[in-house]
């Protein structure tokens, strides 16, 4: 038996609770952030804790006394949402709209190539409807 530090309502509470039923949750506010979920890691209130792997180079290079392991498949691929307030429908198509005409060009494939070759494995491409799946 385990316990896994989580962030309330946040996907590291969602991947504990389908993946890991038997884990009892030390829950953490929402507002928190990485390095109060490794304090906790490192005080004994938890076991563990899942994190993007894009954010591992960053904790690793603190050569704190933890062990870190990563899998060769990620658990989950969450995609990072545009928030808007309620009955901004026009403010919404136009960010979405902005965002996929973007995600066209030439500097987006830059930006991510930099990004693939700092932290290989950990981004994942959204596919484009011309792609195929």
């Amino acid at each position: 038996e385990f316990k896994a530090c989580v962030l309330d309502g946040d996907v590291t509470q969602a991947v504990v609770q389908s993946d890991l039923p038997k884990a009892t949750q030390y829950s953490l506010p929402m507002l928190s952030n990485w390095g109060d979920m490794i304090a906790a890691l490192q005080t004994g209130k938890c076991d563990m804790m899942i994190a993007p792997a894009i954010i591992m180079p960053n904790i690793a290079a603190h050569k704190l006394p933890l062990r870190y392991e990563t899998l060769d498949k990620p658990l989950r691929v969450f995609g990072v949402v545009p928030v808007v307030g309620k009955g901004q429908k026009d403010l919404l198509n136009y960010l979405n709209s902005a965002i996929t005409e973007f995600m066209s060009t030439p500097a987006y494939d830059a930006i991510m190539r930099k990004y693939e070759a700092q932290y290989p494995g950990a981004l994942v491409r959204p596919t484009r409807g011309w792609e195929g799946q």
